[in-house]
């Protein structure tokens, strides 16, 4: 689904997809979630993949830079962001970047993107894409904050395989 000129917001796309894809100009696939897009036949698409699990625990906002920097590299031709059901993951990157973009607050930007599509990014999301807000679209010292949060420190003692990359 276009949430915005030349971005795209979706599930995760099968070989099915691939003339859709094609034929709305998109030529670039950002994938957000554990396993990357490897069949042939998207290699026609500028890919770029980050390593993200659907969990409260991960941490996001460390790789909005590296999403925000694909995205405008493509958004003239069209860029498809997806996870697995393109709900939460990629529709954090998606808010994050709208919000960045258009400087706007996260309310703003999340509503904009249901206009769109359903979307329902999971508690830590929301959280780290309040903080994205609340830091002025810095996302390194959102990070930082995030990852000092009493929200994640609850989260590791609920489970102590927290990762967290610094």
């Amino acid at each position: 689904i276009k949430v915005y000129p030349g971005l795209w917001l979706g599930a995760r796309p099968t070989k099915d997809d691939v003339q859709f894809l094609q034929e709305n100009n998109i030529t670039a696939i950002l994938t957000v979630e554990r396993t990357a897009l490897t069949d042939h036949c998207f290699s026609y698409f500028d890919r770029k993949f980050i390593f993200a699990c659907d969990s409260t625990k991960e941490v996001l906002l460390e790789h909005f830079e590296d999403a925000f920097n694909f995205i405008d590299e493509n958004i003239e031709n069209g860029v498809l962001v997806h996870c697995h059901f393109g709900k939460s993951r990629s529709a954090t990157i998606v808010v994050a970047y709208l919000m960045k973009k258009l400087r706007i607050p996260f309310v703003k930007a999340f509503k904009r993107v249901c206009r769109s599509r359903i979307i329902s990014p999971n508690a830590g999301f929301r959280f780290q894409l309040a903080l994205f807000e609340k830091t002025r679209f810095k996302a390194g010292k959102a990070a930082k904050k995030y990852k000092n949060s009493k929200l994640l420190r609850k989260l590791r003692k609920a489970n102590v395989n927290v990762k967290v990359v610094e």
